[in-house]
């Protein structure tokens, strides 16, 4: 980089200023939050994680990429950041790795469709919607096209559909530009995920869209660079099945960091932050990190990348000062809840499932269990790999997605409102931490017998799963670390619940008894793992009563004292 006398250029100096001081001892940092315009962060001087060395990378070593990544994770931002670069929007860049890496800063008419505004379309608002970005971007770079549409003395029947009439605009962009457009599609999947379970109106609304993205396949020749961003994979779109150069960059090694924010970038990016984290609530620095990461860290994208930041979360946190619940307040997985209802999905396995890559990295509509969307969406992530099997652990990432999680699930077992849950919850969790067992054990008997009866499965089978799925949820709502269905040299434990003093282990039983269950925890050994732990092990053996609907009896035992 060129200085001149020892002094950097006003417009460069500006740009280390900014990245200088929200780093260091800038007083009140600008926090991006929910905004996903890679000019209107740079021309405004908010904070930006600087991505722009993958950014060059990708653009050009690919000609078609697709990315995957859950809501709220920078998708749209590197979308954006993208735009900007193929354009040649150099100013915009001015400090950033891209500058030593790019000399050319060639201009290309560039596309950037947003379809996160067609989520909740009806087919004809879904039509109308991609009219409009057209017409626009017809108008922005005056090619007439769109004028031929109003003249009913006119037909072109080329211009049938929005997919047809962006074939013409994509030609006359080449035409007028003499460069290749780039075309960048961001949210593909909206429009499909909220009407996938409604057969017909998904039906129509795929048509749709398969026109629509007909083009980038006819037109590859004179594209510079194509950009596809989503939360899951559709397998029946013309863009998976056709464009057979597409590059899947979503679980690369390489691309992992992509979106999200790594633990370096944390500390050299947001240390003003997180003093001020610290200032407010009088903890150590160090201390803030730690629960930063426990809530908002541990997204891994690839068997041997390091853990992400949430990014959405985080600048949040840092700008409200508090450690809240930011990625769960901005949607609601209905389409989640009802796939997990659908498939009949085990709750309790979700800390530990173990699977291919094919059985998590796969298509939505052709899934066999939810585990895809659970992946895609953010709600659990690669936690280990075997490389010897090739075999993944998933698991939820941190502490925010996994109380939210479990919180918005327990009204689906108890049929009772978040309120009463979330009363019982806190009560419940008390005893726990007093280390009160039989207060606790007692508490959960009264909410039990409470719930209507319509929210108990009639099958045996399914009883015994729908009460160990709600033991789990409650308990794993408490903060504590439970561990569920885990593995011993002579059986399976069904809960394993840690304090700060005690290990409780739990043996469920459904229209048995709680002897029975305490003489399985002596004799399979389950408590032998725990015997060093320094801590005060008991074991604690209930039975569920399918006639009464609740807990009919328990047993508390203490093991040992260490």
């Amino acid at each position: 980089m060129l200085a001149i006398n020892g002094i950097l250029p006003p417009d460069i100096c500006r740009q280390f200023t900014i990245r200088y001081a929200m780093t260091h001892d800038c007083a009140h940092p600008r926090y991006p939050i929910g905004i996903q315009s890679f000019r209107k962060i740079r021309e405004n001087d908010w904070a930006y994680v600087d991505k722009t060395r993958l950014i060059y990378q990708i653009a050009n070593r690919y000609n078609c990429v697709f990315l995957s990544r859950p809501r709220r994770f920078g998708k749209s931002l590197t979308a954006s950041t993208l735009a900007a670069y193929f354009k040649g929007e150099k100013q915009l860049f001015a400090g950033l790795d891209i500058e030593r890496l790019e000399y050319d800063w060639a201009k290309h008419p560039v596309l950037l469709f947003d379809l996160s505004t067609t989520k909740d379309k009806s087919h004809d608002q879904l039509v109308n919607e991609l009219w409009l970005q057209l017409k626009l971007y017809d108008i922005e770079y005056d090619l007439g096209l769109s004028s031929r549409l109003e003249n009913p003395s006119i037909t072109y029947e080329h211009f049938a559909s929005p997919g047809t009439f962006l074939r013409e605009l994509l030609y006359a962009l080449h035409r007028k530009s003499g460069r290749k457009p780039v075309v960048i599609i961001d949210e593909y999947d909206a429009p499909l995920l909220n009407n996938y379970p409604n057969e017909q109106h998904y039906e129509a609304i795929k048509r749709v869209i398969l026109d629509f993205y007909a083009p980038i396949k006819a037109c590859d020749e004179i594209l510079r660079f194509v950009f596809i961003t989503g939360i899951t994979k559709f397998s029946q779109l013309s863009i998976f099945n056709t464009l057979n150069n597409m590059i899947d960059i979503s679980m690369m090694s390489e691309y992992a960091s992509m979106c999200g924010i790594t633990e370096q970038e944390l500390t050299d990016n947001f240390s003003v932050g997180i003093a001020q984290i610290a200032e407010r609530i009088q903890w150590a620095t160090e201390q803030v990190v730690d629960r930063l990461r426990e809530y908002y860290c541990g997204y891994r994208f690839s068997r041997d990348a390091e853990c992400v930041y949430n990014p959405h979360s985080l600048v949040c946190a840092l700008e409200q000062k508090e450690f809240g619940s930011h990625w769960f307040a901005t949607g609601s997985p209905n389409f989640l809840l009802t796939e997990l209802q659908r498939f009949d999905f085990d709750i309790s396995s979700i800390e530990r499932c173990e699977a291919e890559a094919v059985d998590f990295d796969a298509p939505t509509d052709t899934m066999t269990s939810p585990l895809p969307l659970l992946y895609q969406s953010g709600y659990v992530t690669i936690v280990d790999y075997d490389a010897e099997s090739n075999t993944y652990v998933l698991g939820t990432p941190n502490k925010e997605v996994r109380i939210g999680l479990y919180r918005m699930l327990l009204p689906r077992f108890t049929g009772e409102s978040t309120q009463r849950n979330s009363s019982f919850v806190i009560s419940f969790s008390q005893a726990i931490i007093r280390n009160e067992i039989d207060d606790a054990m007692r508490l959960m008997q009264t909410f039990l017998s409470t719930l209507p009866y319509d929210h108990h499965e009639t099958k045996p089978s399914l009883k015994e799963k729908h009460y160990h799925s709600m033991f789990y949820i409650i308990f794993s709502l408490l903060g504590n670390n439970i561990k569920s269905e885990v593995k011993t040299a002579l059986g399976r434990i069904d809960a394993v619940v840690e304090t700060h003093s005690h290990v409780y282990v739990f043996e469920l039983k459904l229209d048995g008894s709680a002897q029975t269950a305490i003489e399985q925890i002596e004799s399979k050994g389950y408590m032998r793992p725990y015997e060093r732990s320094g801590k005060q092990l008991t074991a604690v053996g209930v039975n569920f009563s399918s006639e009464q609907r609740t807990i009919s009896d328990w047993k508390i035992q203490q093991v040992k004292i260490i």
